[in-house]
């Protein structure tokens, strides 16, 4: 085997596709759970919201309008309806949550859902395709009244486990939320999405007043208010007061603002204050800036002669830890200060060990509208990471690796039809021989006259002058085996720092070997334990690469519960 040189935090990439050999034997490894036994159960649990909330008309209605009538829906109206059912008919212990309720035999399909990991930076960072499927029989009739109730961002749980246990030895098969209720012929199907729909809301909820002062005139009335996270050169600030010069870079505390530019002059750094009143109040010499750290201020001395841009390290907030320029902890930062996600909803260790394996700093800058779910997929999708929440509803941070040490062995009697290859994205296949990185980005690129002809240092005009620079790592040997090996365009990369924006194209290119192959490998469900990122091994006769074992990633998960089939969707 050959191995190049590669950076630090970059795995070593393959000159040539190696052999394929057995996979280690792993002492510990468990079985997949096989069929689901006879005596099986699956359970759901609704939260839903109960009747419209009308009492009566809200106002006299004119002339031949329809009256608004109340609610003839049998649940109380304006409050939360739990709806519990399953596929065998169950009722749950004393000692369970919840105790002595009984769940009704009507689930025909427990669960169907598709959700599978980008395989690459390209697809973004957040699991596509999360709709998921519950189906429940109606032929009666007696589920019409529940159609009625909102399940839209509404808790769903599904559990799974055997008749007799207690109900809390179940386990959770689906934690997330309801959208829609759908009515066919005979049957009412609950469509699902995943929690990681929680996030679909606002990231800036902090908008502009227009009052004056801090809060802008009428010309920002009702604009979010900037955000900057991590390391973030040349924002284009927002001009807050144009008459005492004040901009805003962040909605709150920031770690820095370590340059203030003028057509891409820098200008000379004045003092800090502690309250914007202090800033807008203080004498500052032409040339000259100062800042409000405390509330991402600045204020200029002088009426500027073209664009503002700052060097900014960005949210600072004692209270959340202070300043932190990693992926990870940044998205994670999101997904609870901003998104209101507890701890306990999180896989903690999961990301907290993410942060560690990529640690290079980073950041972003937001001062357009946008939403949490989209600033995290944008913050993941440049470093290669994914995030989305598990199976259990606990939200994780993750790059995709290599296969390591299985935790299943999956053999052929777990297997329920034939295992398939799944096509690889354009940009990976057949090959990578080049992968080329983006990093430290200039964010307000500026040419010409936007730039001050006094500024003389050829660096800060080379760096202004580009949006991006651009890392690359290379293996021309694979065109040789490969003549369709491709090198697809740049990744737009989250790092400030050349040697990262390296470790991640190598890191790409030792991935997407010649060798890798993506398959889709159908077992018996419930498979529980199974969830995304496990590593199983797979034997089977064929496809031949299968025969001694082979260890692979799971990627993605095909539930088709009805049909006692989930598929992975495994790479390696």
């Amino acid at each position: 085997m050959t191995t190049l040189a590669y950076p630090s935090g970059a795995w070593p990439f393959l000159a040539a596709p190696p052999p394929l050999v057995p996979a280690e034997p792993v002492a510990d490894l468990r079985p997949l759970a096989g069929a689901a036994p006879v005596d099986s159960c699956y359970a759901i649990e609704i939260a839903a919201y109960g009747g419209s909330g009308v009492d009566a008309p809200p106002v006299p209605e004119p002339l031949g309008a329809y009256p608004l009538l109340a609610s003839a829906s049998p649940f109380p109206a304006g409050a939360v309806v739990d709806l519990r059912y399953s596929d065998r008919g169950m009722t749950t212990e004393p000692a369970d949550t919840p105790a002595n309720i009984y769940f009704d035999a009507r689930l025909t399909d427990p669960f169907s859902a598709v959700r599978a990991v980008p395989l690459t930076p390209e697809l973004g960072g957040s699991l596509a395709a999360q709709i998921g499927i519950v189906t429940f029989a109606n032929a009666d009739g007696a589920l019409d009244s529940i159609a009625d109730l909102a399940v839209d961002a509404r808790r769903v749980r599904i559990k799974r486990g055997r008749l007799g246990d207690p109900y809390d030895d179940y386990a959770t098969l689906f934690e997330g939320q309801g959208l829609r209720w759908e009515r066919d012929s005979g049957e009412l199907r609950l469509i699902l999405r995943a929690r990681d729909y929680v996030l679909e809301r606002p990231l800036q909820s902090d908008l502009y007043e227009g009052t004056g002062g801090a809060e802008g005139g009428a010309d920002i009335a009702g604009k979010p208010k900037p955000q900057c996270y991590g390391v973030c050169p040349h924002v284009r600030a927002v001009p807050v007061d144009a008459t005492a010069l004040t901009y805003q870079v962040h909605d709150r505390a920031v770690e820095a603002i370590d340059a203030v530019y003028d057509r891409a002059q820098g200008l000379t750094f004045a003092a800090d204050y502690a309250s914007y009143a202090a800033l807008a109040a203080a004498t500052i010499a032409g040339g000259h800036y100062a800042t409000c750290k405390a509330l991402g201020y600045f204020r200029l001395g002088g009426t500027p002669a073209g664009i503002v841009t700052a060097d900014v390290r960005g949210d600072a907030p004692a209270s959340l830890g202070g300043y932190t320029s990693n992926a990870a902890q940044i998205a994670r930062r999101l997904m609870t200060d901003k998104g209101g996600l507890s701890e306990g909803d999180l896989d903690s260790d999961g990301i907290a060990l993410t942060a560690f394996r990529v640690p290079g700093a980073g950041g972003i800058y937001f001062d357009e509208p946008t939403t949490i779910a989209a600033a995290i997929d944008a913050i993941c999708a440049g470093a290669w990471l994914w995030w989305a929440a598990r199976r259990d509803g606990k939200f994780t941070i993750r790059r995709l690796r290599p296969p390591a040490a299985p935790e299943f062995d999956i053999a052929l009697a777990d297997l329920v039809a034939p295992i398939e290859e799944i096509a690889l994205p354009d940009t990976v296949a057949p090959a990578n021989w080049r992968r080329r990185v983006n990093y430290a980005r200039c964010w307000t690129p500026q040419a010409g006259t936007e730039i001050d002809n006094a500024l003389l240092d050829p660096a800060v005009r080379a760096f202004v002058g580009a949006e991006w620079r651009t890392a690359f790592a290379a293996d021309a040997s694979r065109r040789t085996r490969n003549v369709l090996a491709v090198d697809p365009p740049p990744v737009d990369g989250w790092f400030r720092a050349k040697n990262d924006a390296d470790a991640l194209a190598f890191n790409l290119l030792s991935f997407w070997t010649a060798s890798r192959r993506a398959w889709r490998v159908p077992v018996r469900a419930p498979a529980e334990g199974v969830d995304l990122d496990i590593c199983v091994r797979v034997t089977a006769p064929t496809p031949a690469s299968f025969a001694a074992g082979r260890n692979l990633r799971v990627y993605g998960l095909d539930e088709r519960h009805r049909d006692g089939r989930i598929d992975l969707l495994c790479v390696g």
